[in-house]
């Protein structure tokens, strides 16, 4: 979702239904940091 939405994170959660903050929760618990996709 983050790679078809260029890394937008906010945007991504939007999409998801979920909060920025908790997507970025997530994301610093799985260790995903932003790629070249």
């Amino acid at each position: 979702a983050l790679a078809a939405n260029n890394w937008n994170i906010a945007k991504t959660a939007r999409e998801l239904r979920i909060a920025e903050q908790t997507l970025r929760y997530k994301m610093g618990n799985l260790g995903i940091v932003r790629g070249k996709a």
